[in-house]
């Protein structure tokens, strides 16, 4: 991910990207609806939501960022020998579905509700 996002740390990666790639197969579609808010995917996630800069839907919200803006890497295998490995970043933009609006006062951030996997990160899943 660029310095300037970070990478993914915690639990709330872990549960996104279950959340997403169960979503895909689920309705066999790249495109997810993570909600109208923050709140609400933090609801679909099964998570209390919490209020204020420290809430969860404010850290939910940079750690999709940070995942969103990482690309993957991955290497299976049997016993000591490679059988498949690819690499893939997770959203279709590489700006990513989130983003931070500069036009946007107090710096807060352009919820998007929809993300857009990636045809590489789409079709790694869905096999």
């Amino acid at each position: 991910a660029p310095r300037r996002i970070g990478l993914p740390y915690g639990i709330y990666p872990r549960l996104l990207l279950a959340y997403l790639t169960t979503e895909a197969v689920r309705t066999n579609s790249a495109e997810i609806h993570l909600g109208a808010t923050p709140n609400d995917l933090a609801r679909n996630l099964g998570l209390s939501t919490i209020s204020g800069p420290r809430g969860t839907a404010h850290r939910l919200e940079d750690q999709l960022r940070r995942l969103l803006s990482a690309q993957f890497r991955w290497k299976t295998s049997l016993g000591l020998h490679p059988t498949t490995s690819g690499s893939s970043i997770i959203a279709a933009s590489r700006r990513g579905p989130l983003h931070l609006a500069r036009e946007l006062p107090l710096g807060r951030s352009a919820w998007h509700p929809r993300v857009s996997l990636s045809q590489g990160f789409f079709a790694e899943i869905t096999r």
